[in-house]
């Protein structure tokens, strides 16, 4: 087999002349197409990066984001920190990405973010601070019962924003729960006040287009082990609990709220035959 132009004819030279633009543009092609293979293979494909800049709240911050590539959805989370950046990186751009998320910072309203994500380069985000009153919940809790007498409890709370799910556009089935700084002790008579964000006057997280509660947890101040969850009980001054017994954001003032205490492992009670009883507690608990 000759590999060469040797014994051929001046017409089998011109054309192969003639041939050299397509040789050139075939090769330009291989190479282009080689590149984003070992791009691709050694994970060094061109991507985004996405920096919050929550400058000035060193106290830490929360989020909750997803990154839309069309209908392919990517979530994360960022967990309560203390910092003043975050950095979400490796995003692939195009021209329908998008990358979704809710923010906050304590003393702060919630913020949403939404950015397009055309090119591989790095989208700062800066979170400005729109400052937000606090208000106080009173409240008392159900009695104690006696396997949980000598705990030294305290209350917490959180923001569980149900809107989010609709708005980034993915929905795993967990709550977007956001912790709220701060919390207060119980005395012995079971009561408690515990100051939190004014939600209601908060344009995104009092919304009437966004569905959300407060809810309440009972914490061991030994161990940190979650207690109970408080279940908002009806008839408090025309007050009806959420569907989880939890507080609507527009409904909180002055007035003393009572709790059911709902333990994370509820002692069983039995009667003179030993079969379970249902407990009013339990009633007051059931979902």
């Amino acid at each position: 087999m000759n590999c060469g132009w040797m014994g051929r004819g001046s017409s089998d030279i011109l054309i192969r002349v003639y041939d050299w633009p397509m040789i050139v543009a075939r090769i330009a092609a291989l190479c282009a197409f080689s590149a984003v293979f070992v791009y691709a293979v050694l994970g060094q494909t061109p991507t985004a990066t996405v920096e919050i800049q929550f400058t000035g709240h060193g106290a830490g911050f929360w989020g909750r984001y997803a990154v839309c590539y069309g209908k392919s959805r990517i979530a994360g989370r960022v967990s309560p920190q203390i910092g003043e950046t975050h950095r979400i990186q490796g995003i692939f751009s195009g021209p329908k990405t998008r990358i979704k998320g809710v923010l906050y910072a304590p003393g702060c309203a919630l913020q949403t973010m939404d950015i397009s994500i055309k090119e591989a380069r790095l989208y700062q985000y800066p979170f400005r601070c729109d400052p937000l009153p606090q208000t106080e919940i009173q409240g008392v809790t159900g009695p104690v019962d006696p396997l949980h007498r000598g705990h030294h409890m305290k209350i917490e709370a959180e923001y569980a924003a149900l809107w989010t799910a609709e708005f980034l556009g993915y929905d795993d089935g967990t709550a977007t729960e956001i912790p709220l700084a701060g919390d207060s002790a119980v005395d012995e008579q079971g009561h408690f006040r515990l100051s939190i964000p004014d939600f209601a006057k908060d344009k995104v997280a009092g919304s009437p287009n966004h569905a959300a509660e407060i809810r309440i947890w009972e914490r061991d101040q030994n161990d940190g082990r979650v207690f109970a969850n408080l279940r908002l009980l009806p008839g408090n001054y025309k007050l009806e609990p959420t569907r989880f017994g939890g507080i609507p954001v527009d409904s909180i003032g002055s007035s003393l709220l009572e709790f059911a205490t709902c333990y994370a492992d509820p002692p069983a009670e039995h009667d003179e035959f030993g079969f379970t009883l249902r407990s009013e507690l339990k009633n007051q608990c059931a979902y």
